[in-house]
């Protein structure tokens, strides 16, 4: 069975290539993990498909942190990797000060939740207390100093992007391809604390966070509305998303 995913996600990532323009810059998925990591077993690395950047433990934090766990049925029947009531965390050191922070990007990744607040943060490695300038929650988008963060929606099972278009001066949210905000903002130069990516979002502030990733892709420019939905929608077909 493992052999068998793993090649499915390999014609995945052939198909993928051939789509042009819509092939992600960075491309995360749980089941590259299957020949890698025993069912249940801990997380400590996840690369993306091209070996660019990878996922890792912090090395210091203020508080102890654990290792996701890896389920090859996790999700809808998906390999996933899990956080649940202890407090576990991975980041990528410096990401998003050199990938996303001043410029235009697309972030969209499928996953579970049982509350808003699961997600990604564009800030912190090192058990910093403060709110981060980035924050991409199951149920909403923070970017700098927006007012109010962009609602996303929440219910248990979702694909989320987010993009930043920096030369519009526009961030903009959508929930299972279709659109669910928009707001004007300054792209920040640098993020602070590192500008490292962490998932899931300041998991030892306050509480754990729960939750299951089963894929990211991270583009380096703003997706069209059309180009998101077309995404989404192969994400949610390919985990048979309700």
């Amino acid at each position: 069975m493992k052999k068998l995913l793993a090649l499915i996600f390999t014609l995945c990532l052939a198909v993928a290539a051939q789509a042009g323009e819509l092939e992600p810059d960075y491309y995360f998925t749980a089941e590259s993990l299957l020949d890698k990591v025993e069912d249940g077993g801990a997380v400590t690395e996840w690369p993306d498909s091209k070996n660019q950047v990878k996922f890792i433990i912090p090395q210091k934090t203020k508080r102890p942190v654990k290792a996701p766990v890896f389920k090859e049925r996790g999700l809808e029947g998906n390999p996933a990797i899990c956080f649940d009531k202890e407090i576990r965390t991975l980041y990528i050191p410096g990401f998003v000060n050199e990938v996303m922070a001043g410029k235009s990007y697309t972030f969209i990744y499928a996953g579970m939740s049982l509350n808003g607040n699961f997600g990604f943060a564009g800030n912190v490695s090192d058990g910093s207390f403060y709110t981060p300038p980035l924050a991409m929650h199951c149920g909403s988008f923070s970017y700098g100093k927006v007012k109010a963060p962009l609602l996303t929606s929440i219910n248990y099972y979702r694909v989320n992007a987010f993009t930043c278009d920096a030369e519009k001066k526009l961030i903009a949210t959508y929930h299972n391809g279709y659109p669910k905000g928009k707001a004007a903002i300054e792209p920040i130069a640098k993020f602070g604390g590192g500008g490292h990516l962490v998932l899931p979002a300041m998991p030892w502030a306050h509480a754990p966070r729960q939750g299951m990733i089963t894929e990211i892709m991270v583009f380096k420019r703003a997706l069209t509305p059309q180009e998101i939905k077309k995404i989404c929608g192969a994400m949610i077909a390919k985990h048979r998303a309700p």
